[in-house]
């Protein structure tokens, strides 16, 4: 929580939307309960279709580790949702796999996988304003307005 406040702070001050940048902040703080009450269990840590090796029908490895560590598998699948798809990557399309499989997802679940992207997205703006990132800012700030108004309709 410490960081996305430091983080929005910052934002604010280089000229971001103070009302997205605190609905960001009220968002990840009003839901510090249902984060700090995850389950624990071993995440990747960086799940993206770059680091899932395929032979065109099923998933042969798994690469990149680095970032592995125990944690909340919701926040797994933020990564992952940078962008919307429409195909066998979709975000929906894994987490329907990965419930089937019997991973974690009852309770509150896309909650917190929601909570964790806001922070994300908040995080990713500071990033993409440093580097110099007009294209991925643009897609940061239109993901954290597309996750903000996803939770509104969630909490």
């Amino acid at each position: 929580m410490a960081a996305v406040k430091r983080d929005v702070d910052v934002l604010i001050a280089n000229g971001f939307d103070r009302g997205l940048l605190e609905g960001a902040t009220d968002a990840v703080v009003g839901g510090a309960e249902q984060l700090n009450q995850a389950p624990l269990t071993l995440i990747h840590g960086d799940w993206r279709t770059t680091n899932v090796l395929s032979d065109g029908t099923s998933i042969t490895g798994i690469v990149d580790w680095e970032g592995a560590r125990g944690g909340d598998p919701a926040f797994d699948f933020v990564v992952w949702s940078v962008r919307a798809r429409a195909d066998a990557t979709a975000t929906d399309v894994l987490i329907d796999a990965y419930r089937d499989a019997g991973g974690i997802t009852e309770g509150d679940f896309d909650l917190r996988r929601l909570l964790y992207q806001i922070a994300d997205r908040v995080s990713a703006l500071g990033h993409f304003t440093a580097t110099s990132r007009p294209d991925l800012l643009a897609l940061a700030l239109e993901d954290l307005r597309l996750a903000l108004d996803e939770s509104a309709r969630v909490i």
